[in-house]
């Protein structure tokens, strides 16, 4: 009779307490993985020159030096672009794989139960 206790509580746990902090952990793996890219903050700078490297563009008329700061400005911009734009890739990649597995893992957990109860029965029947 103690053993039928201890499943029921297992079981009652496993599938209340548990699944919800399963649901909390998978929630802030997707947000540290999102924010680990630093997605949002390479969205709002994207446009920002790369690693803020750039040139001043100095007071009055200097054609020649203001056409290659011009130059040097556009190619940092071009180059954080791309930079940001690989990251980005990259970080919404690894957060839709945090997802996956999250929902692979969930399906497991919901699983294990039965699949421990079929495993012993295939055990004793391979043994019978």
């Amino acid at each position: 009779m103690n053993s039928i206790t201890v499943l029921w509580y297992y079981l009652r746990w496993h599938y209340s307490r548990a699944l919800l902090e399963g649901f909390v952990i998978g929630r802030n793996t997707v947000w540290f993985v999102y924010h680990f890219f630093s997605v949002p903050i390479l969205m709002h700078t994207f446009l920002a020159p790369f690693q803020r490297l750039g040139e001043p563009y100095k007071k009055g008329f200097y054609l020649q030096y203001n056409l290659s700061v011009f130059t040097v400005n556009t190619l940092m911009r071009i180059v954080g672009v791309c930079m940001r734009s690989v990251l980005i890739v990259v970080g919404i990649i690894a957060t839709l794989m945090s997802i996956g597995i999250g929902i692979f893992a969930l399906l497991m957990w919901l699983v294990l139960p039965f699949g421990t109860v079929v495993a012993l029965a295939i055990g004793l029947y391979n043994l019978v």
